[in-house]
């Protein structure tokens, strides 16, 4: 059984008396939890490169700026990681 967290919001706030009218579209929460999805998954190597810093301190300020951009949040940079890795290898 799956318990959606916004629902028990929007019951406790309604028994409360208070309005909560936030509707979220089923398919930008689909792309929500896959961007976390990505987060969580690439987080350890994108530290690992991150960590990188003193010997390539400007590749490294490179990425911070694409990923505090949400650059590689999405499925096309993952679809294009994965391109990578298959033609170069990991």
């Amino acid at each position: 059984m799956f318990i959606d967290p916004s629902n028990l919001i929007t019951g406790m706030a309604a028994s409360a008396g208070v309005s909560v009218n936030r509707s979220v579209d089923p398919k930008k929460r689909a792309a929500q939890t896959d961007q976390i999805r990505l987060r969580e998954k690439y987080a350890r190597i994108l530290h690992r490169a991150l960590q990188m810093e003193d010997t390539h301190p400007e590749m490294v300020r490179k990425i911070r700026e694409s990923m505090e951009s949400g650059h590689y949040d999405t499925i096309e940079a993952a679809l294009e990681a994965a391109r990578v890795m298959i033609q170069y290898g990991i």
